[in-house]
């Protein structure tokens, strides 16, 4: 009984495992993304600062 008990709370916390790695990956490709479209912002920002300095 508590044999079969302990494989299930394994198999359980490994299954949860799985799940957090999964999640980490998707956050770090939607960080990833996020990133890209900051640098985007970032460089927009840039260009209007550098044009109103010139200006």
């Amino acid at each position: 009984m508590l044999q079969g008990l302990d494989a299930m709370l394994e198999s359980i916390l490994t299954i949860c495992s799985n799940i957090m790695s999964i999640c980490q990956l998707m956050i770090v490709e939607a960080s990833k993304k996020h990133v890209k479209q900051l640098n985007k912002g970032l460089a927009q920002v840039a260009a209007v600062e550098y044009v109103l300095i010139i200006l």
